[in-house]
């Protein structure tokens, strides 16, 4: 029975290598969210009058409030 690298092939997950060779998995390196406030924005508008809001119209709220979001970023957002 082999042991070590020469088995390593035979692991379907990368974990074993990583810890062989003692890196950090990439969940580990989690970068900031830097769309936090225009999350707080959107959420405070979604809650403001308890209406169904779709992406479209928090994008209207937020163009009429002089705040430049793009609409595609407000539709992933939320």
């Amino acid at each position: 029975m082999k042991s070590g690298i020469s088995n390593l092939h035979l692991c379907s997950s990368p974990l074993p290598l990583l810890e062989l060779a003692q890196i950090p998995s990439i969940s580990t390196f989690k970068r900031p969210d830097k769309y936090i406030a225009i999350k707080a924005r959107i959420t405070a508008i979604y809650y403001e009058d308890r209406v169904a809001y779709g992406y479209r119209c928090i994008s209207d709220v937020l163009h009429k409030k002089d705040e430049r979001v793009n609409h595609k970023k407000v539709q992933r957002i939320v």
